[in-house]
């Protein structure tokens, strides 16, 4: 039975904003606006080839850049540049309105939250580009924390960071390791969010609420 929640914890990637839907919205204008592709048939081809090698954001962002110079390597206006590539994308993130009004909710009631993520330093430019660094100072990035979730004791130290004890968290994340396994064994609460994925069966733990839209939360926190 989950027990009374005191303090929330979210992944960023795919669960405080959809991060496949973002990324598919600034490829489709990018290659039309800068690849200058116009033919609705081979820009479908275009995102389904570049979708396929970005995984969501777990494939090599490298293999991403290779693969649209080798497609147009001639278009003006083209980087090459991996930090120039994704710029462009991190440029156009924002919260969903839904996670926007989630957080407006948090604050208006004095509960406590933060963001544990995994990835490289510009995970920090994409928090800073939805405004998360002037609503919470729980704020923890792999990358300069020194491990990466699932390992519970990023978990961990986010608790501390809120002052909750870990059993009266709840972590709302997409991925079922990383996320609800990883706050599962740091003895949290968990919400999984799937984002039109299944629920892999070969894990180890099931999520304790299941839930298709951030606003679903407010039932269980009373907001």
């Amino acid at each position: 039975m989950p027990q009374h929640i005191d303090g929330i914890l979210f992944d960023l990637d795919d669960t405080l904003y959809d991060r496949g839907a973002a990324f598919n919205r600034w490829l489709n204008s990018y290659i039309q606006d800068t690849l200058k592709v116009s033919e609705p048939k081979e820009i479908a081809a275009v995102l389904q080839s570049i979708s396929v090698l970005d995984s969501g954001g777990y494939g090599s962002k490298k293999a991403v850049v290779e693969e649209v110079c080798r497609l147009y390597p001639a278009a003006d206006g083209m980087s090459s540049d991996l930090g120039d590539f994704y710029d462009l994308f991190f440029g156009q993130l924002v919260l969903d309105c839904e996670a926007m009004a989630l957080l407006d909710l948090l604050d208006n009631s004095g509960i406590p939250y933060g963001v544990v993520t995994n990835g490289l330093e510009r995970q920090w430019r994409k928090i800073d580009k939805m405004g998360l660094r002037e609503r919470t100072s729980c704020l923890f990035v792999s990358a300069t924390f020194g491990c990466e979730k699932p390992d519970p004791a990023i978990f961990i130290a986010a608790a501390n960071c809120l002052k909750i004890e870990p059993q009266s968290i709840l972590f709302v994340g997409d991925h079922p390791i990383n996320d609800i396994l990883g706050a599962h064994k740091a003895g949290m609460q968990t919400a999984w969010i799937p984002r039109g994925k299944p629920w892999p069966q070969d894990c180890a733990v099931v999520p304790d609420r299941v839930i298709e839209s951030l606003l679903e939360l407010t039932a269980h926190l009373s907001l």
